[in-house]
């Protein structure tokens, strides 16, 4: 592999045109740039989020924030108490960036050509480890990269199509396709090249050829392939459990002594952080609400829709399996992702997210084994790749379309959370949804509604939060619900109701003041339960 890397860079240096391997490692680069060109022509403050899911970066600059000042983070989307309990290398490194200045989402943005080039990197070192064609390693690198099941185009612009299959559809996509990662998941794409990183130095751990003798020693290997698969499962959790089920599997095919011992070893590193998450629900409530209202259900079709357009020419790939510690790895890692799926864990389409690295390598080598020409696999190519991805450009257009706010703030609710984040009152923020969920990234306080998975009773919140903000509530009522959430400061974006102050009144009201079409209230007597005043 190292000899393999001199001879790509040697072919760069003397001029030679780039190989389809880095035109792909580029193409991925810039594919993560795409958001952008939508969301800089809104007008507004940009809020940082920029995936298809954006409650999502959100949430990660309200972490951001938090661990600026302070070693651990809680739960920012509810008032009521959350002990500080969680935190990342990732994140940890972005509020460290935010105590020297920067803002959360400035920091958080800096990740992105980071995982851009550690995904092409990793990727294309481990198609380059498997596969000796250049061209069969450019295909499969796009493959792995930018595959999206035809499922995805064909299901979700049939307009008899219901919504939750839509909605499922729409989370199957986002998250099994590894350059789509890049739309707001840096920490995922991280993720994903220390896999490979992780796999590649277990093999170098188990090779007892003639070169391990002039190379580093076992236990450096070891220490490289656990410790890639320790960060990869902090950053992420669920490639932690892929890591240790390979590793386990990879054990039981090999059964050797010096196997079991080195996979043993990889699979007790990689299970440290994994232990942690399993703690987080049990010391913390806001843990236990989170992972409760983050299981969702998946219907039987998505492992199917999203790994069968691979698997098959895979399952034919198949029978020109070579010898090694790699070639098992290639088997046994989709295998490990479908096992962990099976399991249903708390969001299991995540395990998913990186099987699609293997199949393509495999299907590659069916392909080739059909014996295909040139124009029918670059068709294959272009059918597995473009429907998918335009269909992953129309979601993130709808879903800027339909909550723009999450993207760009009005420049008038923008100086309003300003208003808040300066002001000497302390305590949580009644605010609605898009906006609720960019005030604690932008001023360090908790909202009473936020996250859908971190805010207890999400749906019925959100819809409280709008009768009241719409003005839809009686004048006894309004006031109840100011003392019921608890906070002690609200944002009313432009568009909200005008006569909310004439419906709290003075008992309620302490003051309101006006930014253009905006308005920050502070309430009288309530409980300041959310996060201290920055």
């Amino acid at each position: 592999m190292r000899a393999y890397g001199r001879m790509r860079l040697a072919g760069l240096v003397r001029g030679r045109k780039p190989g389809g391997e880095t035109v792909a490692a580029l193409a991925l680069i810039a594919f993560g740039a795409i958001p952008f060109v939508p969301i800089l022509h809104r007008h507004g403050v940009l809020t940082g989020a920029t995936g298809i899911f954006p409650a999502d970066q959100l949430q990660y600059l309200a972490w951001i924030r938090d661990l600026s000042h302070h070693p651990l983070a809680h739960n920012s989307f509810d008032l009521a108490p959350s002990k500080h309990v969680f935190t990342d290398p990732l994140f940890a490194v972005c509020g460290a960036l935010v105590r020297l200045g920067l803002s959360p989402a400035a920091a958080y943005l800096l990740w992105l050509p980071v995982a851009a080039v550690a995904l092409a990197v990793a990727y294309r070192a481990y198609v380059g480890r498997l596969l000796a064609s250049p061209g069969e390693r450019a295909a499969a690198l796009v493959l792995a990269l930018f595959a999206v099941t035809p499922a995805a185009p064909i299901l979700g612009w049939l307009a008899g199509v219901s919504s939750p299959t839509r909605n499922q559809l729409a989370l199957a996509v986002a998250d099994s396709t590894p350059a789509l990662q890049l739309w707001g998941y840096v920490p995922i794409a991280i993720t994903l090249a220390l896999l490979c990183g992780s796999f590649l130095a277990l093999e170098r751990a188990l090779d007892q050829g003639p070169a391990r003798g002039r190379g580093r020693p076992v236990y450096a290997d070891v220490a490289i392939a656990g410790g890639a698969g320790a960060v990869a499962g902090w950053l992420h959790p669920w490639q932690g459990v892929t890591v240790v089920l390979v590793a386990a599997g990879l054990a039981a095919l090999e059964r050797t002594r010096r196997a079991t011992l080195v996979c043993a070893a990889v699979a007790a590193v990689a299970c440290l952080p994994l232990l942690y998450y399993y703690a987080l629900p049990r010391i913390d409530h806001a843990w236990s609400v989170a992972q409760a209202q983050n299981n969702l259900m998946f219907g039987a079709w998505v492992a199917p829709a999203v790994l069968l357009p691979l698997g098959v020419p895979a399952l034919v790939g198949l029978r020109r399996l070579g010898a090694g510690v790699q070639e098992r790895i290639l088997v046994i890692w989709p295998l490990a992702a479908i096992l962990e799926y099976a399991l249903d864990p708390p969001y299991a389409v995540h395990p998913l997210e990186s099987a699609s690295l293997p199949l393509a390598i495999l299907a590659v080598r069916g392909l080739r084994r059909l014996g295909l020409g040139r124009a029918p696999a670059v068709t294959l190519l272009l059918l597995a790749t473009i429907p998918g991805l335009a269909y992953a450009v129309s979601l993130l257009d709808k879903a800027i379309r339909q909550r723009p706010a999450a993207y760009a703030l009005p420049s008038d609710d923008a100086r309003a959370i300003e208003l808040v984040t300066s002001s000497g009152v302390a305590g949580g923020v009644l605010a609605p949804n898009p906006v609720a969920v960019a005030v604690p990234g932008r001023t360090g306080r908790d909202t009473w509604i936020g996250h859908p998975s971190w805010t207890p009773g999400f749906d019925l919140r959100s819809r409280e939060a709008s009768r009241f903000f719409d003005g839809r509530m009686r004048p006894a009522v309004a006031r109840r619900f100011v003392r019921v959430v608890g906070a002690r400061l609200a944002i009313v974006p432009c568009g909200s109701s005008p006569s909310l102050e004439r419906l709290l009144g003075p008992r309620t009201l302490e003051s309101s003041t006006r930014v253009g079409c905006a308005r920050m209230l502070v309430f009288r007597g309530a409980a300041a339960r959310g996060l201290r005043s920055p």
